[in-house]
Parts: structure tokens; C-alpha cells; sequence
């Protein structure tokens, strides 16, 4: 008895990876609002009157603009394959 499982039919594998699209879809939507909340705390702090504080907000967008490129990298890769035959 082996613990493999059956390979997929070219329709089921098809359907799975539809579903596995629309699941990264969702998850790159929820990441992204859970960013903007990191957005607004970085501009509420790049306007602290301490110098040291305000300057966090510039690490704290650099971040979350590499995140959302890899977000978008992530999207384009899906995105792009559909386009191969």
C-alpha cells in the first residue's frame, strides 16, 4: 500500500488551480488592508515632533512598499501564466 495520492485528472488539476488562485487572491487582498493600517501609522508618526520618531515612518513605508511589490510580483506571476498555452 503506498501513501501517494492518485495523480490528478488534467480537469481536476485544472479546478485546483483555480482554486488556489482565487485563494492567493484573497490572501493578497486581506495582506494589503492589513498594510494600509501600517501606512497610516507611519504618516501619523513621520509627523512626531521627536525627530527619532518621525524618522521610524521612513523605515516603516520602506517596508511596506517591499511588501506590496512582492505582493504585485506575486500577482503578475499568476497573471502572466494564464497567457501560455
Amino acid at each position: 500500500m503506498s501513501n501517494q495520492e492518485e495523480p490528478l485528472s488534467l480537469p481536476q488539476a485544472l479546478a485546483r488551480i483555480k482554486e488556489l488562485e482565487e485563494g492567493f487572491s484573497l490572501l493578497r487582498h486581506d495582506l494589503r488592508g492589513m498594510l494600509s493600517t501600517g501606512m497610516l501609522m507611519a504618516d501619523t508618526l513621520a509627523n512626531h515632533p521627536e525627530p527619532k520618531v518621525a524618522r521610524v515612518s521612513v523605515t516603516v513605508n520602506s517596508m511596506i512598499d517591499r511588501i506590496t511589490k512582492r505582493l504585485n510580483e506575486s500577482r503578475d506571476l499568476v497573471t502572466s501564466k494564464k497567457n501560455v498555452p
